[in-house]
């Protein structure tokens, strides 16, 4: 049987201190030692395994006393630290002063390497003097010799040029060194066939003066950074905050520099890091990481592209988001006019206006090419995750998305943002006149004599867009149920506002798709607070009429403002005049007597609670409304439109029912996508 394993263990107890000192001298600067029996591996002297242990206060409470000659040979000068300096054959040494509890212990045994890491650097941090690991010994692949040393021990490099490479003579950046070749450390071994370590040198000299207590905030044990501070990072990451601000507040939340343990540099450093190992693996790490996703969360969708081994396109939509568009579907925002990472991918966001009247996104996408092919495969994923076309899809004149909306969904209707149209228009409270009031009529004959009357014959993109009217001019979507929760892609233009708050151009994928669930668990955050107003909160009542309560036990907190000033402008503005009755069928005159506020109006004129939209901006052109009810179907139409264009009854209809004291809003206008509490939390 083959002992010579057994046998190494047995002459570490015979090793020769001088001859080891020196051996390991060599070791540590030019690493000549390998052999033919032995492995050596070298271990990062930065590792952040061992956790950092705080004994500063402890440290701080002990009354150190004064340390007395301990050797008459040994010149001992006045001395004002606790440390003890000495003068052997000409040379200076300092040994510190450490409680014996703290001090490492020539031939205990451990139960692990770890807890003598652990020891050695508790008594480093109270001797004030950095640790660093050096050369571990191996046999047969197994640790079983370990060093750790004082960081200042070696000596530098004075080579002017780099020796890895003979070829080059480059010369090496100037770099301050701290190495004195302080033979400080503690060297253990592993009691053979257990776990347990024994630690058999020790040697607590140091040819430097150590670190005083002050400074000791800059030694690299307190920088280490531990778990709650990388993490901290990360999330002000997530916010779009660096390094050096993260830093600031960490400071400020912590009470001093003393406790933060780690300085600017060493945050900036982590960063650094975190994107160096995302590095060129940045794709497929998002991809795998939302593939692992679709395999292990319920409901969640997600899709890519990859062409010429480059990802090329991704979408996704998790269980929450498909909730929400089978619920508020019926009209989809979508922009794509936000890059948002260093590989200038363009963010896509479909968005939609829950039961608060808020922003809510269903789904996202990211394409590296804002062409045709990109928007049909990414609305045919989208479609793939919802299962259904939205019935009003808003986006803004690119030609490719255009065409896309065409191919992917015929069902639904296409309308071209007007913000992004009317802001081009010449003499523009001439025409926002003309378009808005062609708002009411379909037809409008009189363009080629506005346009003569301001010469504007010949211009061209007039023309086009006197072309494309179908699809913005408000008229023409009369049809469309509630063709004005959104006219424009401002909803979508708010969410990459609130998008780009937290993410950079230089972002990487994986960091941006952080800062992409950071928004939406802030989005959602804010729809249930608005559930728990809504249901915590009761509106005080503006009118006696008891459809008023009923009415606020149905909607949500916002939409019921609008619900409830209509209500009291039907009993302050509007009276009805006549009735006339043709079969089952009551044609009622309600006249309105309020004036129109202008867009310009001072906010005191205006409700807070209510959207600026819903308040009189647009000049009421007719004082008198038809509104026809039929008794047996229990319907009510007005030709303000108010139900059709917003989800809910006008005040000219409110009216109307104050007279057939009408005490509940009928089922049919009462929308689902209003109601209180219909996303469950």
């Amino acid at each position: 049987m083959d002992l010579s394993y057994f046998n190494e263990f047995d002459d570490i107890n015979a090793i020769n201190e001088e001859d080891e000192i020196n051996y390991h001298q060599t070791a540590s600067v030019e690493d000549d030692f390998m052999s033919s029996d032995d492995d050596y591996c070298s271990t990062d002297d930065d590792n952040t395994a061992f956790g950092k242990v705080d004994i500063m206060a402890e440290h701080n409470l002990r009354d150190f006393p004064q340390v007395e000659n301990i050797d008459q040979s040994i010149q001992v000068p006045d001395v004002t630290d606790i440390d003890q300096y000495l003068v052997i054959a000409g040379k200076s040494y300092w040994i510190p002063y450490v409680p014996n509890d703290l001090k490492p212990i020539i031939n205990h045994k451990y139960p692990s390497d770890d807890a003598i890491e652990d020891m050695y650097r508790r008594y480093a941090y109270a001797a004030s003097f950095d640790v660093r690991k050096s050369t571990n010994k191996k046999k047969r692949g197994m640790v079983y010799m370990k060093y750790l040393l004082c960081n200042k021990e070696g000596f530098p490099n004075t080579s002017l040029v780099d020796t890895l490479d003979p070829k080059t003579s480059k010369i090496k950046r100037r770099v301050d060194t701290s190495r004195t070749g302080c033979k400080a450390r503690i060297r253990f071994k592993i009691f053979l066939g257990t776990t347990n370590w024994l630690l058999y040198e020790f040697e607590e000299k140091h040819n430097h003066p150590l670190i005083p207590r002050d400074h000791m905030l800059f030694s690299r044990h307190h920088r280490q950074l531990d778990d709650t501070q990388k993490s901290f990072i990360l999330t002000m990451s997530t916010q779009n905050i660096g390094a050096t601000i993260a830093h600031w507040l960490y400071t400020s939340i912590l009470g001093g520099y003393n406790f933060v343990g780690g300085l600017i540099d060493d945050f900036k450093n982590y960063r650094r890091d975190l994107n160096c190992f995302i590095g060129g693996s940045d794709a497929q790490m998002l991809v795998d990481k939302l593939n692992n996703r679709k395999e292990n969360v319920k409901n969640f969708s997600f899709e890519y592209r990859v062409e010429n081994k480059q990802l090329n396109a991704l979408f996704w939509a998790d269980e929450t988001s498909k909730i929400n568009y089978k619920e508020f579907g019926d009209v989809v925002s979508f922009d794509a006019t936000f890059r948002t990472n260093r590989y200038h991918m363009v963010f896509v966001p479909f968005t939609g206006i829950d039961n608060h009247k808020r922003c809510v996104t269903f789904g996202a996408g990211l394409l590296s090419r804002e062409d045709t092919d990109s928007y049909i495969w990414l609305l045919k994923s989208f479609l793939k995750a919802f299962g259904k076309q939205p019935l009003l899809v808003l986006s803004d004149q690119d030609p490719a998305m255009k065409k896309a909306i065409e191919t992917v969904f015929p069902q639904s209707i296409h309308r071209l943002c007007m913000w992004h149209i009317t802001s081009k228009l010449p003499l523009k409270n001439v025409f926002v006149f003309i378009f808005d009031y062609i708002y009411y009529i379909y037809k409008f004959t009189g363009w080629k004599s506005l346009l003569n009357e301001y010469k504007l014959t010949d211009n061209k993109w007039l023309d086009d867009m006197h072309g494309l009217r179908h699809f913005w001019i408000p008229a023409f979507f009369k049809h469309v149920p509630l063709p004005g929760l959104m006219r424009t892609t401002s909803r979508s233009e708010s969410e990459n506002s609130a998008f780009h708050q937290n993410t950079h151009y230089g972002s990487t994928l994986v960091h941006f798709m952080i800062s992409f669930e950071a928004v939406m668990e802030k989005q959602r955050f804010t729809q249930s607070s608005f559930d728990f107003k809504t249901n915590d909160k009761h509106s005080k009542m503006r009118t006696p009429f008891e459809i008023e309560r009923n009415a606020s036990m149905f909607y949500t907190r916002t939409v019921f403002r609008q619900v409830q000033n209509e209500m009291y402008l039907s009993m302050v503005s509007c009276t009805q005049i006549s009735i006339s009755t043709f079969d089952d069928v009551d044609e009622c005159l309600v006249k309105e007597f309020i004036h129109y506020i202008p867009s310009n109006a001072n906010a005191s004129q205006l409700d807070p609670e209510v959207e600026n939209d819903d308040q009189w901006d647009i000049p009421i052109r007719e004082s008198t409304y038809k509104v026809t009810h039929n008794k047996s179907a229990q319907t009510f139409t007005c030709p303000c439109m108010k139900f059709e264009q917003f989800g809910f009854l006008c005040r000219h209809i409110f009216t109307v029912m104050k007279t057939y004291n009408i005490t509940e809003i009928p089922s049919k206008y009462l929308l689902r996508r209003w109601q209180k509490d219909i996303i469950p939390t």
